[in-house]
């Protein structure tokens, strides 16, 4: 099996866009032999960053569209990147991904950021743990416990690609609510899921985590779950989205596409 190893970068972007991304692997790889110092012990996962992982397509080095392994880190800590690590089948040691970050399109708001990037180190009916490492100051920080997990489980390209849900509201209205609740269909196998919302600009106004109890539903500003950026509330278009994830992280399901709905223009200031 290929060995690969790198790291996933800060990039500015809607989050909204963070499905989309492509990346490039390149470079050799290299056994890290075991998890590098500084980890916590499995289990242990720091409360500002979460890594998601989805099977998907994207363009891998030779030019083809090929399947793989998308990895989403999200986070509002302090890190500057990351570092991500696999072990899959009968392997006794971790190795580094090597891939490189998508761009996305906009900017970010300080105190958050999103990290993607994709692993082409893709085999049916593997399952593959995936750990992320916070980088600060240029070194794996030993401030930080071990960032995230997130684990694929073995299953054939059908059986991992994640089921279609609908959101259900609001959809392509202008809400009278000045803190509108997004509700939306539950997804079989679903843990909890995160909701994200931009302005029609492409200014990211809410990353969030439902609460771990399989809730299909999200009030504006109620900090319910783990709320990775929430921004004041303006008059404004929004598009929101919507990704189911599983107990370890996996990406079960996920919306057709972004939904729209507005402010009401008199129940909110105009930044």
């Amino acid at each position: 099996m290929m060995q690969t190893h790198g790291v996933v970068r800060r990039a500015g972007g809607s989050a909204i866009a963070l499905l989309a991304a492509t990346a490039t692997l390149a470079g050799c790889g290299r056994n890290q032999g075991a998890l590098p110092a500084g980890f916590a012990p499995d289990g242990v996962a720091s409360s500002s960053t979460y890594l998601i992982s989805e099977f998907g397509y994207g363009i891998n080095p030779d030019g083809d569209m090929a399947p793989g392994v998308l990895l989403t880190v999200l986070e509002n800590g302090a890190a500057e990147s990351f570092n991500l690590y696999r072990k899959s089948g009968s392997d006794d040691a971790f190795h580094e991904v090597n891939t490189f970050a998508a761009p996305f399109v906009g900017s970010f708001n300080s105190g958050f950021g999103a990290y993607q990037a994709i692993d082409f180190d893709f085999q049916e009916n593997l399952g593959v743990q995936y750990v992320a490492r916070a980088v600060i100051s240029g070194a794996e920080s030993k401030l930080s416990t071990l960032s995230s997990t997130s684990v694929m489980p073995a299953g054939t390209e059908v059986d991992l690609t994640p089921e279609l849900f609908d959101m259900i509201a609001p959809i392509d209205t202008v809400n009278t609510d000045s803190l509108p609740t997004l509700q939306w269909e539950s997804v079989p196998g679903a843990q909890r899921y995160v909701v994200q919302v931009v302005r029609s600009e492409g200014k990211p106004y809410v990353i969030v985590m439902t609460p771990p109890d399989g809730s299909t539903s999200y009030t504006l500003q109620s900090e319910l779950g783990v709320v990775i950026h929430e921004a004041i509330l303006t008059r404004s278009t929004f598009f929101w989205d919507v990704m189911a994830i599983d107990a370890n992280g996996f990406v079960v399901g996920v919306t057709p596409g972004p939904e729209i709905f507005q402010v009401n223009p008199s129940a909110v200031p105009r930044i």
